[in-house]
């Protein structure tokens, strides 16, 4: 329906979103969406402000304001774990677009955590390894997360590694 650009955040209002600790986190975004439309970023994005009302609880109004703007537009205020900057941008729900849902995007209520903390860089790549066969690069290469799943450090990322063990697992 139309592309919603994306605008840095009102300085006033980035005050009141910085340091808040819930949201929903955009987990994935489908192609051609109206979340892909509006420049949603997997992982990193969390969804802060709808319409002006701060989402810091998963009451269900933020589902049903998605369903009430179906046709129309919805209002969003973004921060991103990356960047550390909150922007807005418009999103247009609609069941045209060709796909699943009003967005096209799979979010969950999260608490905002800085992007490190599931972040692990790269560092070696051995040569007929796993990790060469998919391509990764040394001291280039960051993983966010496995699948749809994010891991709290390097530990719980070998255990998700060691369950999948022969099977194909989808690095972000």
């Amino acid at each position: 329906m139309g592309l919603g650009l994306s605008t840095d955040a009102n300085p006033d209002e980035v005050g009141e979103v910085v340091g808040k600790e819930y949201g929903f986190r955009v987990h994935h975004v489908e192609p051609n969406s109206p979340g892909a439309q509006a420049e949603l970023q997997p992982i990193l994005d969390y969804i802060v402000v709808a319409n002006g009302i701060r989402l810091d609880k998963d009451d269900g109004k933020f589902v049903q304001m998605i369903g009430e703007c179906a046709g129309g537009e919805l209002r969003v205020c973004l921060f991103n774990t990356h960047t550390l900057r909150t922007r807005e941008t418009t999103l247009y729900p609609n069941d045209t677009w060709g796909g699943n849902g009003l967005l096209g995007v799979t979010i969950r209520f999260d608490m905002v955590q800085p992007v490190d903390k599931h972040t692990l860089r790269v560092l070696d790549v051995y040569p007929a390894s796993p990790a060469s066969a998919a391509g990764l690069d040394a001291y280039n290469d960051y993983i966010l997360c496995v699948g749809d799943r994010l891991f709290d450090g390097p530990d719980e990322f070998g255990e998700i590694v060691q369950f999948n063990c022969n099977r194909p697992v989808r690095l972000f």
